[in-house]
């Protein structure tokens, strides 16, 4: 900048505000697209016990709040966008939410370009701009003036890809809001409630293999609790552990010419459970 310049001209005056304006529009075009970045980053993965789920969304929220466009950019391609997802041993106390969306590899390659790039000029122009134009010459704040015209199509472009992508998600989540709040559900979820408490009884149960007789006092204990017009809805225990696909059974010759059946889980983590069958 001149600091010893003459007096400027009317229409430096104004081509320097009109950069100004589009100099305070790109940021809020930039900011836009790192808020689109959070929303997808936390879309990535939150996970913990069902009771903690909506705090830990909080949190991640707030641990995002501070991360650069940069960072935030790495999480979409290693979040949502990742082939692998993350890796994590599962735990049968444990729920996770998490979105992946397939994408060709040569779409993947392509946006990772564009918004590395909008990084790279954000960074340039947050901290150089005052040094990259004068701000007493026409010339260069009609030049300026182009340049973020430009810089504004660009960043058009990847905040329309990236408004697509989180508007497919809110799609998909309220679609899954309608099931949950549905009377199916309901029911389902009931189903799966019954099969967790009967799996619990048998993982904490000493004998290696427990009788089915046993499990099924223990679902009536379960349905008890329920409201009488929900009871019915609930399945036999062998039906409700068949279901889960996480429980053998075996048959064994007893007194009388009769026999006894019995079951166990197949594997201590029963991560297997699959919801109300």
């Amino acid at each position: 900048m001149n600091l010893n310049a003459s007096p400027e001209s009317d229409a430096v005056v104004v081509a320097r505000n009109e950069v100004f304006r589009r100099i305070g529009r790109n940021l809020f075009l930039f900011q836009d697209i790192e808020a689109k970045l959070k929303y997808l980053a936390i879309a990535a993965g939150v996970e913990g016990p069902c009771s903690e789920l909506a705090q830990r969304v909080v949190d991640r929220a707030n641990e995002l709040s501070e991360k650069s466009m940069g960072i935030l950019a790495g999480k979409l391609f290693s979040g949502v966008l990742s082939k692998t997802g993350r890796q994590k041993k599962k735990q049968a106390n444990m729920w996770a939410l998490s979105v992946r969306i397939e994408v060709d590899d040569q779409y993947a390659e392509q946006l990772k370009a564009q918004i590395q790039s909008l990084v790279d000029e954000r960074n340039r122009w947050v901290h150089h701009a005052s040094t990259c134009w004068d701000l007493q010459s026409h010339e260069s704040m009609r030049a300026a003036g182009e340049e973020l015209e430009l810089q504004r199509n660009r960043i058009l472009a990847v905040r329309t890809e990236l408004a697509t992508i989180c508007d497919g998600i809110r799609s998909h989540a309220e679609e899954q809001a309608a099931i949950v709040k549905s009377p199916e559900f309901d029911v389902r979820w009931r189903t799966f409630c019954a099969q967790r408490y009967l799996i619990d009884f048998i993982k904490q149960s000493s004998e290696e293999w427990v009788p089915l007789e046993r499990v099924g006092q223990v679902r009536r204990r379960f349905v008890d609790q329920l409201d009488e017009a929900h009871r019915s809805e609930v399945p036999r225990a062998r039906t409700l552990l068949e279901q889960t696909r996480a429980v053998e059974f075996r048959s064994e010759r007893c007194g009388a010419g009769g026999f006894r059946t019995s079951c166990r889980l197949r594997d201590k983590d029963w991560s297997s459970m699959v919801l109300g069958g």
